[in-house]
C-alpha cells in the first residue's frame, strides 16, 4: 500500500512545475499518514528503522533531485545529511517516537475504566515478567506495557525538558549560520551498537571539523561533575565517529559533552564552551529559565501525583 501510494504521486515529485515546498507538503500529507498509520503501538527494530530510513531518503531524493558541484562542474546525488537539511523537518524515526510519545500521554490521562488503559499499564506482561512473575521496570526504548502512569509521565517531563535545552541550543546555532547543524542523528559505534547523538556542528568553510555536543540536565552534586559528565561523554560518542566520517566527509571530530543544572545553573566548563561558539549571554538565560520552569513541573508532579 506504501509503495502504491508513493508511485502514485512520483511523477509530481520529478515535475519541475512544483516548487520543492509544495512537494514537501505533498509527501506529508499523502504520504507519511499511511506510511505511518497505526505507528503509536509499533515496536520498531534497528532494521525496521533503517527501511524507514532508507525510503524516506529515496522519497526525499525524488523530490530534491541532483546537485551541481561545485568543483567539477557535473551533477550530483544529495547526500542523506544534505536532504534533511533541505527537509528542515523532523525525520520519520523522529516523527514516529514523538507520535508514540502522544499516545503514551494521552493513555496515562485515561481512567481505570477505559480498555487502553488496562491493557497499556496492567494487562500485558514483558519477558522477564512472565520468566520471573515479578514486575520488571524499562530501562531502554519506551514499552507502555511495563510503567506505571504515573512514572510515564515524569519520564516525559525530562525528556521534555531535554529536548527543549537541545533545541534551544541547535537553533541558535542555526542563526548564527557558521555551521551545518543536525538534530538527533544516528550513527554506529565501532562496538556495533547503535547511537544518537544530540547535535552535530559541522564547520566546513574554515576548520572543515566536527563537533558532538551532548546536552544533559544532572542534579548538581559536586564542582567536579561538568567534567565528569564530559568525559562521560566522550566515552559514549568517540566510538561513532568513524561512521559519522563516512557519513558527512568530514575526517577531524571531537565530543563535548555539555552539563547543565537541574536547578537551572550552567557550571562554568558549559559557560566557556558556549561562548566560543558564540552562543550569546541572552541564550543562555533562555535555557537556565527553561530548565528551572521544566524541574518546577517535575517537581510538582512528584509531589502531587496518586501514586
Amino acid at each position: 500500500m506504501v509503495n502504491a501510494c508513493y508511485y502514485s504521486v512520483e511523477k509530481l515529485f520529478s515535475c519541475s512545475l512544483l516548487s520543492k515546498n509544495l512537494k514537501v507538503r505533498i509527501y506529508k500529507t499523502v504520504i507519511l499518514p499511511v506510511v505511518l498509520y497505526g505507528c503509536e503501538t509499533w515496536t520498531v527494530t534497528l532494521r525496521e528503522e533503517q527501511r524507514l530510513r532508507v525510503f524516506e531518503n529515496k522519497v526525499l531524493a525524488k523530490m530534491f533531485g541532483a546537485k551541481r558541484d561545485e568543483v567539477t562542474g557535473g551533477w550530483r546525488k544529495l547526500q542523506n545529511a544534505e536532504l534533511h537539511a533541505l527537509y528542515s523537518s523532523p525525520d520519520i524515526i523522529r516523527n514516529i517516537k514523538s507520535r508514540r510519545l502522544r499516545w503514551a500521554g494521552h493513555v496515562a490521562r485515561m481512567g481505570d475504566s477505559r480498555n487502553a488503559y488496562s491493557l497499556e499499564t496492567r494487562g500485558r506482561k514483558t519477558f522477564r515478567e512472565a520468566e520471573t512473575d515479578a514486575p520488571f521496570p524499562c530501562h531502554g526504548d519506551l514499552e507502555l506495557c511495563c510503567i506505571t502512569p504515573v512514572k510515564l509521565r515524569g519520564e516525559l517531563l525530562r525528556i521534555d525538558r531535554h529536548n527543549t535545552v537541545r533545541s534551544i541550543i541547535a537553533n541558535r546555532l542555526r542563526e548564527h549560520g557558521e555551521y551545518e547543524v543536525y538534530e538527533e542523528v544516528q550513527c554506529l559505534s565501532t562496538e556495533g551498537s547503535t547511537r544518537r547523538a544530540d547535535i552535530i556542528i559541522i564547520d566546513r568553510d574554515k576548520k572543515k571539523t566536527g563537533l558532538i555536543l551532548d546536552p544533559t540536565v544532572r542534579f548538581e552534586i559536586n564542582e567536579d561533575q561538568p567534567k565528569q559528565v564530559h568525559e562521560e561523554k566522550r566515552a559514549i560518542y568517540l566510538p561513532c565517529c568513524d561512521d559519522l566520517s563516512h557519513k558527512y566527509n568530514i575526517q577531524d571530530w571531537n565530543v563535548i559533552g555539555l552539563m547543565f543544572g537541574a536547578r537551572g545553573t550552567i557550571p562554568k566548563f558549559t559557560l566557556e564552551i558556549l561562548r566560543k561558539l558564540k552562543v550569546p549571554d541572552k541564550t543562555l538565560q533562555t535555557i537556565a529559565s527553561a530548565i528551572l520552569k521544566s524541574s518546577l513541573n517535575i517537581i510538582n508532579h512528584h509531589l502531587y501525583s496518586s501514586l
